[in-house]
């Protein structure tokens, strides 16, 4: 459950393995979202980029969209950067930069939900390595003596 109260999740290929998530045709999101009631209901779709609708028209077809409201949103958000993490993971060489890219988008699309702008989440990254490093040196740790 996410802290939005709903669980949202990707299916299509070799994603569908991810466990909290329901089965659901054409690669489309599957998400629950909790009513006042307690009642689950489906929602159907899936996140996408803002400029996918006016694509879309532009190949003579009308989309179905709407307007996520926002813990819907957020909880869509999530689920769209396990959908973008699992890509990367099953990306080569080629493909791993759009899929990082694509990785980023949704981050900062998150952070900014959240109300952390890019240099507010850089500085934090930044921080962060300062004190405990990056990942540059490979370092893998199998517990202590």
């Amino acid at each position: 459950m996410t802290a939005s109260g709903g669980i949202c999740g990707f299916h299509g290929g070799a994603r569908g393995a991810v466990s909290r998530l329901q089965q659901h045709d054409g690669g489309l999101a599957a998400c629950h979202r909790r009513t006042g009631a307690g009642e689950n209901v489906l929602l159907e779709g899936k996140l996408v980029r803002d400029r996918i609708p006016e694509i879309i028209r532009e190949d003579g077809l009308e989309p179905q969209v709407y307007v996520a409201e926002p813990a819907e949103y957020r909880a869509r958000l999530h689920a769209k950067l396990t959908e973008e993490v699992l890509e990367v993971q099953e990306a080569d060489a080629t493909t791993a930069p759009d899929e990082l890219a694509d990785v980023l988008e949704v981050v900062y699309a998150l952070a900014a939900d959240y109300g952390i702008d890019h240099q507010q989440l850089e500085k934090i990254r930044q921080d962060k390595a300062d004190q405990r490093g990056g990942f540059a040196d490979r370092i893998v740790w199998t517990g202590n003596h």
